[in-house]
């Protein structure tokens, strides 16, 4: 038995079987995308107002957003073409899909988890051959060097934390 605060994860555990599903939940501060991390699927989140919120009884009604789950990408993009009310279009294939490996180290839940979820998920939509990895920092120093300057300044004879860690601080005071 699952007893949580999160309906929508309630929900997730109770429908979490081999075959494809969609479900909407509300995501107020993160209930349809935390639940979505911890059972291995991916859940949406679309910008505040794209849904409708008829007959939701609102926790927070100018931060209530409806968001959807699904176990394969190609589902959760047919769910939001229908809840987003989006005309169908053929969907495009980028060149390559860059993998920041220094991010994923910096987040406070299980990296393999997250990052299996998100390769298989790209993998299953664009193929293998797209996905390259990289560390972020090492990118944005060789494409942007005016941010060299911005991370690597002295404060009281310390160096300043690298970019990814200001970056990494920042969000998650934002999730706080």
């Amino acid at each position: 038995m699952l007893f949580s605060l999160w309906g929508s994860v309630t929900c997730l555990v109770w429908y979490n079987s081999e075959n494809a599903f969609h479900i909407a939940g509300l995501d107020t501060v993160g209930g349809v995308r935390v639940p979505a991390a911890f059972c291995g699927v991916i859940g949406f989140r679309p910008s505040h107002g794209a849904v409708s919120h008829m007959g939701i009884i609102p926790v927070s009604s100018s931060l209530d957003t409806v968001g959807w789950f699904a176990k394969d990408p190609s589902i959760l993009r047919r769910v939001g073409h229908v809840l987003l009310q989006l005309t169908y279009a053929v969907q495009r294939s980028p060149r390559q899909i860059i993998f920041a490996d220094d991010c994923f180290q910096s987040l406070r839940i299980p990296v393999d988890r997250v990052y299996q979820v998100v390769l298989k998920s790209t993998e299953k939509l664009f193929g293998r051959q797209v996905l390259k990895r990289e560390n972020l920092e090492n990118y944005l120093d060789s494409k942007v060097p005016s941010l060299k300057a911005f991370h690597s300044q002295k404060t009281n004879g310390e160096t300043r934390n690298s970019l990814i860690r200001s970056l990494v601080k920042i969000m998650h005071c934002l999730q706080r």
